[in-house]
C-alpha cells in the first residue's frame, strides 16, 4: 500500500480481513484493496478540495505532488477546521459501504 499523507489515519484492517475471510479468488481480493485504496485517496482529495479556496486548491495540490506530508498536515490545520476528522469521516464513510457491499457479494 503506497504511503498517503493520511496513511496513519487509515483503519482499514477489518476490511482485509473480510476480503482474507471471502470465498473470492486471490485475484479479485487483491483488486478489491487496490480499488479500495484508490477510492479513499480520491474521495479524502476530494473532501479536502471542496474545503480550499481556489488559491489554496493549488497551494494544497502542490504540496500534494511534493509529498512532503508534514507540511500537508500543516497547511491543512491552517485553511480546514478539523481537517484530520474530516478525512477520517471521509474514510470511515467509505469503508462501512465498502464492508457492505463485500458482505452482501457473500450472501
Amino acid at each position: 500500500m503506497k504511503k498517503y499523507f493520511f496513511s496513519h489515519l487509515l483503519e482499514i484492517e477489518t476490511v482485509h480481513t473480510t476480503l482474507e475471510e471471502s470465498d473470492m479468488d486471490k485475484k479479485d481480493k487483491v483488486y478489491l484493496a487496490l480499488l479500495l485504496e484508490e477510492t479513499v485517496h480520491n474521495a479524502v482529495i476530494s473532501e479536502l478540495l471542496s474545503n480550499l479556496n481556489d488559491s489554496d486548491k493549488h497551494e494544497f495540490l502542490e504540496y500534494i505532488h511534493k509529498e512532503n506530508h508534514e507540511t500537508i498536515w500543516e497547511f491543512l490545520n491552517k485553511k480546514i477546521d478539523n481537517a484530520e476528522d474530516l478525512v477520517k469521516k471521509s474514510i470511515k464513510n467509505l469503508k462501512d459501504e465498502f464492508l457492505a457491499d463485500i458482505k452482501k457479494a457473500k450472501s
